[in-house]
């Protein structure tokens, strides 16, 4: 069994934001994969925050994203490490505000993830750096 070592990054707040270490850590294909995993910045319960690739094959995704209590956004899976560490200082304040703002209420069938209108603007920050970055560097 191998052992991951991570970079960390910790915010304004003092959340810590954490990536594998690596040439291109979000890269990942599976066996018999056609196509690479796809990435992600990603807000867990408690405020753990990370730079994941999908470990899910096909369309999966977990209970807590699905509700909203999570949160996660898309990026390019081929960052270098470098391009991950200034990525994460630019959403850095950002990432403290949606922890800040995510809530859970009960909807009478299940908890569901609310944001408060904070919380919402930095997710919609978050979103346009990653998108800028998705379409800024050559692949």
């Amino acid at each position: 069994m191998s052992t991951i070592t991570m970079h960390q990054f910790v915010t304004p707040d003092g959340n810590i934001i954490s990536w594998p270490k690596g040439r291109r850590p979000l890269y990942k294909e599976f066996r018999r994969g056609d196509v690479p995993q796809r990435a992600y910045l990603e807000i867990r319960s408690g405020g753990h925050v990370s730079w994941i690739w999908d470990p899910e094959v096909g369309p999966g995704i977990s209970e807590e994203i699905f509700y909203g209590t999570g949160r996660r956004y898309e990026c390019r899976c081929n960052l270098t490490s470098d391009e991950i560490a200034t990525m994460t200082k630019e959403v850095a304040a950002d990432v403290d505000a949606v922890i800040a703002g995510l809530d859970s209420t009960w909807d009478g069938r299940n908890r569901i993830g609310v944001l408060s209108a904070a919380a919402l603007a930095a997710e919609v920050r978050i979103c346009a750096r990653l998108e800028r970055w998705r379409h800024d560097t050559d692949q």
